[in-house]
């Protein structure tokens, strides 16, 4: 026995499937987006979604340096906590320790890549719940570059 969709039917579970894998499988509508400021170039940015009660997230991204000179990224800030840091991971006598880093070198013509288990951005004492599918605004301040304003997406798992 075979069970036929009839023909308005197929298209509107295929229209309907198709807006759902495109918008909401992944918790954000649309392409990761990159910004650019003086010969400073940011890609892959995002923030994993945290659990709902959590009071810590963190944000990743590609820093490219496309300039001649090294820049460095003196500090970041964003409304969505009560700190807003650069961190990084490191082992120390075998156990993995997140310790705060006042400044990160921006090597000049190389990418600096901020990820999970080595360098990231850190939010401690969120004030809000991050949900897939919103953004917030987050701020880069570099030595030479200036401030960068990154609107930052917030997703489910990782962008491909």
């Amino acid at each position: 026995m075979q069970f036929k969709i009839k023909a308005p039917l197929q298209r509107y579970l295929i229209v309907f499937f198709s807006f759902y894998i495109l918008f909401f499988d992944k918790g954000f509508c649309g392409q990761i987006p990159s910004f650019k400021i003086g010969n400073i170039k940011i890609s892959q940015v995002w923030t994993p979604a945290p659990p709902p009660n959590a009071k810590s997230a963190a944000s990743y991204m590609i820093i490219r340096n496309l300039g001649s000179s090294n820049d460095t990224l003196l500090g970041v800030t964003s409304s969505i906590a009560n700190f807003t840091m650069i961190h990084q991971n490191i082992i120390e006598d075998g156990i993995v320790k997140m310790v705060h880093v006042d400044e990160l070198l921006i090597e000049s013509k190389m990418d600096t890549i901020l990820s999970s288990g080595g360098f990231h951005i850190m939010f401690m004492g969120l004030k809000k719940r991050l949900k897939p599918g919103e953004s917030y605004t987050l701020n880069l301040n570099f030595k030479k570059s200036g401030t960068l304003k990154l609107k930052v997406p917030i997703l489910k798992k990782a962008p491909n």
